[in-house]
């Protein structure tokens, strides 16, 4: 790590603990009272089924998911309306059994609900038919060395790897929904055999689509189902048609809540936007980090938070959006 690199990271560790300690968090909390909180999460798995495996594709360990609902809910209620500034929202993407038997459970047992939005394509799927995305997630972070030589000619890091390499392919696939690329993978090195390689419960929670039965279970307890694509492949590579496509839903799921895949306005594109929209859709939530200059109810801005205390508050308060841009959080 070069000297730059260390004072950038030592500035965003710093910061946050001094906005905490010096009430900075509290000023924002208080100017930003109006603003909508709507909180992102993907998977979330037990303790012992993280340790020793790479975080692949957005992953939460249970205790850390613990830590950020007692934080968040220390200061805010929460319920699963969209349009209720004074309460928080918690959300998942994807539709994976996780997201019903550990989250839900840990939300379960203190009464919160949630949104989870779904991708049409992981609905009742299983480890090998689940989304294409997350077959390459497992191709691509538990692959062997010499199947990743063969196919891209080098092995790195394996986020390297997948920023340089692998979703730029996928993207390109996109006539296929990115099907035709990870059949190339596969002839390389099946995702089976991979699959066969992990513990099968991590296999299972982090790669199964929940069923009919247990969304109706969550519909019980209070939570939104939403919709999430039918493949979960990246809007803005499509052209009008196959986002219009990606974008129907089934009749069970029409007039619900929405969520873009990738959630960054380039891989959501503004046509989308107006298609989301048109199609009857009340809203839409994104999944920007850097809060975009794209507002309104069809690109209604997420957090990702930390479990860390200090920088959870940080970002949930809006101050890292106030030093960043000088603004309130958008309401």
């Amino acid at each position: 790590m070069n000297a730059r690199d260390y004072i950038t990271k030592l500035i965003r560790h710093t910061l946050p603990f001094v906005g905490y300690w010096l009430c900075i968090d509290a000023v924002l909390y208080r100017l930003n009272r109006n603003a909508k909180r709507i909180i992102t999460f993907h998977n979330v798995l037990p303790d012992e089924l993280m340790n020793g495996l790479p975080n692949a594709g957005c992953m939460d360990a249970a205790s850390d998911f613990k830590r950020i609902i007692e934080e968040v809910g220390s200061r805010f209620r929460f319920s699963a309306d969209l349009m209720d500034s004074n309460s928080v929202t918690i959300t998942f993407d994807d539709g994976l059994v996780s997201q019903y038997e550990i989250a839900g459970e840990i939300l379960r047992s203190q009464n919160i609900p949630a949104i989870v939005f779904l991708a049409g394509d992981a609905i009742g799927a299983t480890p090998e038919t689940t989304l294409v995305t997350d077959r390459l997630i497992v191709w691509t972070y538990f692959a062997p060395d010499r199947a990743v030589k063969t196919a891209f000619g080098e092995v790195m890091p394996r986020e390297e790897l997948w920023v340089k390499h692998v979703q730029p392919a996928y993207r390109a696939d996109w006539q296929n929904r990115g099907r035709l690329f990870l059949a190339k993978l596969e002839e390389i090195c099946p995702v089976k055999e991979i699959l066969a390689l992990l513990p099968p419960e991590w296999v299972r929670l982090r790669l199964s689509g929940v069923t009919k039965r247990q969304l109706d279970d969550l519909r019980r307890r209070g939570w939104k189902i939403g919709w999430h694509t039918k493949s979960h492949f990246p809007l803005g590579m499509l052209d009008y048609a196959g986002k219009r496509e990606e974008l129907s839903s089934p009749e069970e799921y029409r007039n619900v809540v929405l969520s873009y895949p990738y959630g960054d306005i380039g891989s959501v594109g503004e046509e989308s936007l107006k298609l989301a929209e048109e199609l009857g859709y009340p809203c839409a939530v994104s999944n920007d980090p850097d809060f975009s200059s794209v507002r309104g109810i069809f690109f209604m801005m997420r957090m990702a938070l930390s479990s860390n205390k200090y920088e959870l508050h940080f970002v949930l308060s809006g101050l890292k959006y106030f030093l960043k841009y000088r603004r309130l959080l958008p309401r």
